[in-house]
């Protein structure tokens, strides 16, 4: 089995595309998930209203940044909505463990 590294949607090995998001799997081995760091860089533009990527990076960053607006700085928020924004638990980890970076460039950028 797979995942699709943008929906999270999860596939046997055989599959060619994904018919929720239409990404198109690479033949050879499944590509490895966004790192933090990756994501991280893609949450600072969507933070700074800049255009960010179209990797699963990106995707992802822009799933956790809607959730995090939502939630308004409030952890238990997070783990209520985050059925409604993020697609499975790596998801929410990768949140969990981004949430102080978040809530720092929050106030930088408010202020």
């Amino acid at each position: 089995m797979k995942n699709c590294p943008l929906c999270a949607t999860e596939y046997y090995d055989e599959a060619k595309w994904c018919p929720d998001c239409e990404y198109d799997f690479p033949a050879g081995p499944a590509a490895a998930p966004p790192d933090a760091d990756e994501i991280w860089r893609e949450l600072e533009r969507v933070a700074d209203e800049q255009e960010t990527g179209d990797g699963a990076a990106a995707a992802m960053a822009g799933r956790i940044a809607d959730l995090y607006r939502e939630a308004d700085g409030n952890p238990h928020e997070i783990w209520r909505l985050s059925p409604e924004f993020l697609k499975n638990a790596d998801e929410y980890d990768m949140a969990k463990r981004l949430f102080n970076r978040w809530k720092t460039l929050s106030k930088k950028n408010a202020g």
